[in-house]
């Protein structure tokens, strides 16, 4: 099965330093970095070695472009090899607590063994072996910043195999385009145009855009597009392609036939359905989803 990866913005890396032929780097400083400590340990074959954690002061990126940035300087992104390790991260972080933001990326994955998520570090591919304490909310539910997007609400969905999804809602806030490029854009941060599946999720995700009424301008684009079949014309969601099962009101002013595009319409606080040119010259905010977990059904996280 896929590897899912655990997603929070802005970044902690380290630098394996190994004696005695690096340790000089042991106490250098890296530019656009914080040093945070100096860690001592022994692998498994009883050879020791230093970590050096550097903490990202200029950059902000997703997981993955993290650990591409890490790479660049010979590095990568934070693994912790025994909670004895761990702890001493967590007290160099104490110290320089004010550097952090509210999340950091560190290097771990996870893979489900059946029906049991199992974590692993990236850079030795092993498994956590010690208990690891997830904040509130943590790991089934992402409270996760987007550098550019402002989080409107996180929607529950079961699909047909009975996976239980968590869809989170972001729109850009610093990005404008056209529908097509804003369908691209939302794919280079992992995501998609919200596709809204059914009519219970778009009157949760309309009372979502209305608590942040003030984060919209008159059009945002959302992930639908329109064919007509048999003289009728049809909505399609852009990360399914299966058809629309509930009547969109669309509203003016800028319907007409060769509009084949979804976006929503916001006027006076209120918020309706209006259709756009898929690849115009009108760029605009726009609306993306990340379903951020997928299980056979929800016994696993709450044991019932």
């Amino acid at each position: 099965m896929t590897p899912k990866v655990l997603i929070k913005f802005t970044i902690a890396f380290i630098i394996l330093c190994i004696r005695p032929i690096y340790c000089r780097l042991c106490e250098e400083e890296i530019v656009g970095f914080k040093k945070l400590g100096v860690h001592h340990s022994t692998d498994v074959q009883g050879n020791r070695y230093i970590k050096v954690f550097h903490l990202s002061m200029d950059f902000e990126g997703n997981w993955m472009d993290s650990r591409s940035f890490c790479r660049t300087f010979d590095m990568d992104l934070a693994t912790f090899d025994s909670s004895y390790e761990f702890s001493n991260f967590v007290k160099f972080a104490m110290d320089k607590s004010s550097y952090f933001d509210k999340w950091t990326h560190i290097g771990g994955i996870s893979k489900f063994n059946g029906k049991r998520r199992e974590w692993y570090w990236i850079t030795t591919n092993r498994r956590v072996t010690y208990s690891m304490q997830f904040a509130v909310g943590q790991f089934f539910m992402c409270n996760s910043r987007l550098v550019g997007f402002q989080k409107l609400g996180n929607y529950y969905i079961t699909d047909e195999k009975g996976n239980s999804n968590e869809k989170l809602y972001y729109i850009s806030i610093n990005f404008r385009a056209n529908w097509i490029n804003s369908k691209s854009f939302c794919t280079s941060f992992g995501m998609n145009l919200v596709s809204l599946e059914s009519d219970h999720e778009a009157q949760y995700f309309m009372k979502a855009c209305e608590n942040n009424s003030n984060s919209f301008e008159e059009i945002t684009f959302i992930g639908a597009t329109s064919e007509f079949i048999d003289g009728n014309e049809k909505w399609f969601l852009t990360t399914t392609g299966k058809e629309v099962n509930y009547k969109l009101e669309l509203s003016e002013p800028k319907n007409n036939d060769n509009n084949q595009c979804l976006a929503l319409y916001h006027m006076d606080a209120k918020f309706s359905y209006t259709k756009v040119k898929c690849n115009g010259h009108e760029n605009h905010k726009f609306i993306c989803q990340k379903v951020i977990l997928k299980l056979e059904n929800w016994t696993d996280i709450f044991g019932r």
